[in-house]
């Protein structure tokens, strides 16, 4: 296969999924973000991690909740656990890899707060145990995730939130990811701050 056919394959699967997305969670999304405004307008706070590359996800989505998206405005209180490594290796010595985000949780999180969780799939070990430490702590919980199984939604309590990327490939779950986390604040903006458009 010559390389502009491969790159235009690329783009066209992208586009696809993009749209399937659309199509299916827009919804979701609009939920997603009216609960990270609300909760912001209390005055609590939003604790963002992902799983596996989906970490860089998670601490792209906090800055730009912490320090703009597209408009000067004052930041928000969104704090990526994935992203201070000294403390992710503390805890991974002195406790677990499976207590990283647990840990920090139980620690930072308060009642009202939201968990945001990011994964390329819904059945990583310790899924279950991030999102309970969550719950245990009064907090409600956002999940993007693919669409491959129940696993996930059958975690999540009344108020929280589970977005389904309907698909398996990691690149695909990943590029959508992104544009699902521009939406949410983008949304927020306008929540919080009004449109501008």
């Amino acid at each position: 296969m010559e390389l502009t056919r491969r790159i235009n394959s690329h783009f066209s699967n992208s586009i696809r999924l993009q749209q399937l997305t659309l199509e299916r969670h827009s919804a979701e999304i609009i939920q997603a973000a009216k609960l990270l405004a609300d909760v912001l307008l209390q005055g609590h706070k939003i604790l963002g991690c992902g799983m596996g590359v989906c970490t860089a996800h998670a601490q792209y989505f906090c800055t730009a909740l912490l320090n703009r998206y597209d408009r000067d405005r004052p930041g928000l209180p969104a704090i990526a656990i994935s992203s201070d490594l000294q403390t992710i290796a503390a805890i991974a010595e002195d406790s677990s890899w499976q207590e990283i985000y647990v840990k920090q949780i139980k620690t930072l999180g308060q009642a009202g707060d939201v968990l945001l969780l990011l994964s390329i799939r819904r059945d990583h070990d310790n899924i279950a145990e991030i999102i309970g430490s969550a719950h245990a702590r009064g907090m409600s919980v956002i999940f993007i995730a693919n669409g491959d199984s129940a696993y996930g939604e059958s975690l999540l309590q009344s108020g929280d939130v589970m977005i389904e990327i309907p698909a398996r490939e990691q690149a695909g779950i990943v590029e959508v990811q992104v544009i699902i986390l521009n939406c949410l604040c983008d949304l927020v903006d306008i929540h919080i701050f009004g449109d501008v458009t």
